[in-house]
């Protein structure tokens, strides 16, 4: 979590892991779509493919703003905005 944590343009991530079947599901959020290019592109995904992980996938979609405020993501939301802005 410590090295993910690092990553460049990461704003958090959600850990999901169903207890009865072992399969886990991040979400990611990012500052920007670049971050998360090149996070999914990077090692820690390769390491995942590359290790016991089975069916390791990563989708890349735009947040749609004003449908994650009405459901409660504003906080998640702030921590996403580059600094400055």
């Amino acid at each position: 979590a410590h090295t993910i944590a690092r990553a460049p343009g990461l704003a958090c991530k959600i850990w999901g892991l169903d207890p009865e079947t072992g399969r886990g599901t991040s979400i990611y959020l990012f500052r920007d779509a670049a971050a998360a290019r090149a996070f999914a592109a990077g090692p820690a995904i390769s390491a995942l493919r590359n290790g016991p992980a089975e069916d390791v996938t990563t989708r890349i979609a735009p947040v749609d703003v004003a449908l994650s405020i009405i459901t409660g993501a504003s906080g998640a939301l702030a921590l996403s905005e580059p600094a400055g802005e």
